[in-house]
């Protein structure tokens, strides 16, 4: 055989060695590509998570521009922005759908995630109310509600009687 190991048995460990490193490269490549989708799960969702605070930049400034006056296109389009948060916390279920497969098989919990978008959307729902109130549309004073103040009934009255001379 030959003092280098150059012999049948020698051949095979050397084998043996290079498929044993082999099945480790494999599974370090597949420890290294879990950790890479879970990092890109995570930044995806966080993207997800956010993106009704980034829609409402555009939002606001518009807002801004129409002008805090009490006329129809300001009230619809106001009406329009207060439907979108009500909508998106409505359909959180479906927003994250995509996501909540993938996070279950890499063991990602999207619970943070899905109360940063609910705290998002109550955000803007906070801002476009405020609008409302700035507006005069929301009824915030006591004169607001006369309507429902029940009118007090006299214990007593008086009535004409002969005039003094």
């Amino acid at each position: 055989a030959g003092a280098r190991g150059a012999g049948p048995e020698a051949r095979e460990d050397r084998a043996d060695g290079a498929a044993g490193a082999w099945d480790e490269g494999l599974r370090a490549k597949a420890e290294v590509s879990k950790e890479k989708k879970k990092e890109f799960l995570t930044k995806k969702a966080w993207e997800v998570a956010t993106g009704p605070g980034k829609q409402f930049m555009m939002t606001a400034f518009m807002l801004w521009m129409m002008g805090s006056g009490v006329h129809i296109m300001n009230i619809i389009f106001t009406v329009y922005q207060l439907m979108a948060p009500l909508k998106g916390m409505m359909s959180m279920g479906a927003v994250f759908k995509g996501l909540a497969e993938p996070a279950k098989d890499l063991g990602v919990d999207l619970t943070l995630h899905k109360l940063v978008f609910i705290a998002c959307q109550l955000g803007v729902l906070l801002f476009i109310t405020q609008r409302f109130g700035s507006m005069g549309l929301l009824p915030t004073s006591a004169s607001d509600w006369l309507g429902i103040v029940p009118v007090k009934e006299p214990t007593e009255f008086s009535t004409g009687g002969f005039p003094m001379a």
